[in-house]
């Protein structure tokens, strides 16, 4: 029992924190905090990556011919495999 309340104060207080931290993101927010609790907590916000700021352009293309003949493959395997489970002859 005492694990438990042990990992729920852990829980509590690093949720507290990270509350605390991400405030002078919410500006509204921030600036509805006491002029003592704003001098405690960073000014700074936090800072966004590239991904959440709109700065990446991702373009991802299959290459037809090679996924083709990767499924063709796989197909022929398939294939190879069921007459050989029906012992059929292949050539």
């Amino acid at each position: 029992m005492k694990k438990l309340r042990g990992r729920f104060l852990l829980l509590l207080i690093v949720t507290v924190v990270s509350c605390i931290l991400a405030l002078p993101s919410l500006p509204g927010l921030y600036q509805s905090l006491p002029e003592g609790v704003r001098n405690i907590v960073s000014h700074q916000g936090l800072s966004l990556g590239l991904d959440l700021q709109g700065g990446i352009h991702l373009v991802l293309e299959v290459e037809e011919e090679r996924a083709v003949e990767i499924a063709v493959d796989r197909l022929r395997k398939s294939m190879e495999d069921l007459l050989a489970e029906k012992t059929i002859a292949v050539d």
